[in-house]
């Protein structure tokens, strides 16, 4: 079973800050999709199902690599 996080619970960032759960709009086989505020603007982040990423280092180098190309489109967070 998934677990769930409350609005207003806080998620340390690797940077440093927080990022606080607004609320939950929606999940899928991954993972679930919250609505979070970091600094006073809000996200979404995508939390993972346990299991959901099979090869976990490689899973983060690739997020890494898409960040530092930055957003394909500027309609793109």
């Amino acid at each position: 079973m998934a677990e769930y996080y409350p609005a207003g619970y806080q998620i340390p960032l690797v940077n440093g800050s927080d990022a606080v759960i607004v609320k939950k709009p929606g999940e899928g086989g991954q993972g679930v999709v919250y609505r979070v505020s970091v600094g006073g603007r809000e996200y979404a982040l995508k939390w993972y199902h346990k299991g959901a990423v099979h090869n976990p280092k490689k899973f983060y180098q690739n997020l890494e690599s898409n960040i530092s190309k930055g957003a394909p489109t500027k309609a793109f967070l």
